[in-house]
């Protein structure tokens, strides 16, 4: 559970750590709906037109908004996502109640009513979608309205400057975001920057190359290759401000050696050192995000992680932290609450005895936030 004490406030930070989640707009509750072939998917083709993104769940050809039932097996409506974020919230709600022998003036207020950080390592998006699997909706429209749904309704629950979204395979054109400005891409990038998660609120610049210079912003960067920093806690509403903290989240389909990216973070591990920083690092795949960083920059890192497995797996001696998926078509539906403060120097460190939350939830009925639950010790892991 989020943790009791933070830097030098007897406080705490709780962070939200999830991915994988493959948010699919046109549910199919039937299980029927496998386009490709794919398993993981159970979506209406036929039903699937711009306007009825997200307007309910459907039984084969029928509007089923009524109730979006859970096939416990597929990538999920966008209840699922919900129900897990509204989990965190009552989590961190009920870890910021009195406790035996902590006073309650030690507990953190916050003046915007935020519960804490989330990060997101990527894929929003469902399995194969892509136009010859989307009924004939037009593809980049598709991409920009389901990365916006997801973003407004974590942004319902924390404020922009609170969470780092992180692209993954399953986002934009499929494997290749931001490789080159294709068309799903530049929709892709339109909505997270007008969502605000990603702002040049650094006053960072760079060349065109990554390295300093001053072509592009840090939003111009993250239009570029998908890739940005941000502060974490800027107006200190966390209590953070003075551990100066920063979020960097790279774009892992450029793999790790792609010059611009690799570059922007060389430039900025060398910008956070000079302000006496340190940071997180989230990536989205677990076999390339260990590699971004060059050797002077790696004792800056206080923790980084990824998804793209959908399973969940222990902080290991490296500090990297494999986050489970929230998609049914999973090893592990579940996702972790870590707690950053200065007891443990900011590591981000959790493990599968004691921060994993995993959904509980029977098939063929709606998600709730009930059906989250902490892994009881001992429990096994699904799938591992």
């Amino acid at each position: 559970s989020p943790a009791r004490r933070a830097g030098g406030t007897g406080r705490a930070v709780a962070v939200l750590l999830s991915g994988d989640t493959h948010v699919e707009p046109w549910y199919d509750v039937t299980n029927s709906g496998h386009v490709a072939g794919d398993d993981r998917v159970t979506r209406c083709t036929a039903c699937a037109t711009l306007a009825d993104m997200f307007a309910g769940c459907w039984d084969g050809t029928t509007n089923a908004s009524a109730a979006c039932r859970l096939t416990g097996e597929s990538d999920p409506p966008i209840g699922l996502w919900e129900s897990h974020l509204d989990a965190f919230s009552a989590a961190e709600a009920a870890a910021r109640k009195p406790w035996p022998g902590l006073p309650p003036e030690v507990l953190p207020m916050r003046p915007d009513g935020s519960l804490g950080l989330f990060f997101f390592v990527g894929d929003a998006q469902a399995h194969d979608y892509a136009a010859p699997y989307l009924g004939g909706v037009d593809e980049p429209s598709a991409v920009a309205r389901l990365q916006t749904a997801a973003l407004r309704a974590a942004l319902r629950r924390l404020p922009a400057r609170h969470v780092a979204w992180t692209v993954g395979n399953n986002d934009g054109p499929h494997g290749e975001a931001f490789v080159a400005q294709d068309a799903d891409t530049v929709a892709l990038a339109g909505a997270v920057l007008a969502s605000g998660v990603v702002a040049s609120d650094l006053g960072w610049t760079y060349g065109g190359d990554g390295r300093p210079g001053v072509e592009l912003s840090q939003e111009g960067m993250f239009n570029r290759t998908g890739y940005y920093v941000k502060p974490l806690d800027p107006l200190d509403e966390l209590g953070l401000r003075s551990a100066g903290l920063y979020v960097m989240v790279a774009n892992t389909n450029l793999g790790a050696s792609n010059v611009v990216q690799s570059n922007a973070i060389a430039t900025d591990c060398a910008r956070i050192r000079s302000a006496g920083g340190r940071f997180y690092l989230l990536g989205h795949h677990p076999d390339t995000t260990p590699y971004l960083l060059p050797e002077g920059c790696r004792d800056l890192c206080r923790g980084s992680m990824s998804g793209h497995v959908h399973y969940a797996a222990d902080t290991d001696e490296s500090g990297f932290t494999q986050v489970p998926a929230i998609s049914q078509a999973a090893e592990t539906t579940g996702f972790f609450i870590a707690s950053i403060s200065a007891d443990n120097d900011f590591a981000l460190e959790v493990t599968t005895a004691h921060d994993l939350w995993t959904y509980g939830g029977e098939a063929g009925r709606a998600a709730s936030a009930a059906d989250w639950t902490r892994r009881a010790a001992g429990a096994a892991v699904a799938g591992r």
